[in-house]
């Protein structure tokens, strides 16, 4: 009688051990499935954060007559919602090179630029930029061959 109650004791405490371990096993699961989906989460708010603020598209572009210098006209992510500005920049280059780079907004009424926001008139030591908007009046920005730029 009292190997019977040993042995009894035994396997009950072997199915405990087995019961503690299907539990450790359930819960690292659990914790491996929230954590893969808490890092697809962070990985979608990470790229409509860098969509809507960071990414960096090229709307038009414009060559001087003799092929050493471009400008390129480029949105900086996306308009503000509602109806707010749009954010762009200019980039001056010579020969592939970057001179200068120049950021600003444009209050084009929550809409995205286009290649008619922009005029380009090359002069010889200067490219000078219009930018135009809905709800703004044009700018004027001059952009000189050593980097320097005038509003």
């Amino acid at each position: 009688m009292g190997n019977q109650l040993f042995f009894a004791g035994c396997w009950r405490g072997v199915f405990q051990f087995r019961g503690k371990m299907k539990a450790k096993k359930i819960l690292k699961w659990v914790c491996g499935i929230a954590a893969v989906i808490l890092a697809a989460l962070l990985l979608l708010i990470g790229s409509f954060i860098y969509v809507t603020r960071y990414k960096i598209s090229d709307i038009d572009a414009a060559t001087s007559p003799d092929g050493e210098h471009e400008i390129v006209f480029q949105a900086v992510g996306e308009p503000d919602w509602p109806f707010g500005y749009s954010h762009a920049r200019i980039v001056l280059k010579r020969n592939g090179e970057t001179v200068t780079t120049h950021k600003f907004d444009v209050a084009n009424d929550g809409g995205v630029l286009h290649p008619e926001n922009w005029s380009v008139r090359w002069e010889e030591n200067c490219v000078k930029v219009i930018i135009s908007g809905e709800e703004q009046p044009d700018a004027f920005y001059t952009y000189y061959f050593d980097g320097t730029v005038r509003h």
